[in-house]
């Protein structure tokens, strides 16, 4: 899952298929310093690997596909991220396909979905061996139960132990430097309702209709 070889910026993006906000940092747009042909200073892992949840589900009813809210919000993605990797889609849910099939539409990108969503650690394993994911900003995303257990898998320090249950504005980001990971949960706002640095509540716009 590559937009271009060495000499491009490279970003794969993988979905799980069944898978106190003050001061939490704003990610108003992916901006990667140093342009395309940016590595990582640690050889041999990516240079940033973005970790987000699925989007809303339905509150009633079969919670296989998103909810109305959370077409919005995928089809919202390409605002914020460059490019997208997911879970394998199985009869529970095919939520974080659906939630990254937008942006890769507008990218012309493939998703790759070998994973079901218990193998998030043969997911790690296969982002920090891989050679064609060396230096390259990866997107993840899962649900979010196994989010922490992927993140620590993926080299974070002390990650939160939980993903809230009605959160779907954040995104956690592990950045590779030095032979250290630095790790950062960031919001990410796209819809009405979204928590911002300035509304860290998110209620001042109030929540879209149907979020769950």
């Amino acid at each position: 899952m590559v937009v271009g070889r060495r000499t491009v910026l490279r970003l794969a993006a993988l979905s799980a298929g069944r898978a106190a906000f003050v001061g939490v940092p704003v990610l108003e747009s992916l901006r990667f310093p140093g342009g395309p042909g940016l590595r990582s200073s640690s050889a041999g892992v990516p240079a940033e690997v973005l970790i987000i949840r699925h989007a809303e589900q339905p509150a009633r009813g079969s919670q296989v596909h998103l909810s109305d809210v959370g077409r919005a919000r995928a089809a919202a993605l390409p605002k914020l991220f460059p490019t997208p990797f997911a879970t394998r889609p199985s009869k529970e849910s095919e939520r974080p396909l659906e939630t990254l099939q937008p942006l890769a539409g507008a990218l012309r990108l493939r998703i790759d979905d070998r994973f079901p969503d218990d193998a998030y650690a043969q997911l790690a394993s296969t982002i920090l061996t891989g050679a064609k994911y060396v230096g390259a900003h990866i997107l993840i995303c899962w649900h979010h139960g196994m989010i922490p257990g992927l993140a620590a898998r993926l080299g974070a320090v002390r990650p939160p132990t939980r993903w809230p249950e009605a959160q779907y504005d954040h995104v956690w980001q592990l950045r590779y430097s030095g032979g250290a990971v630095t790790f950062d949960d960031r919001l990410a706002p796209l819809l009405p309702g979204d928590r911002t640095a300035e509304d860290p509540t998110g209620l001042s716009s109030g929540p879209p209709p149907g979020r769950v």
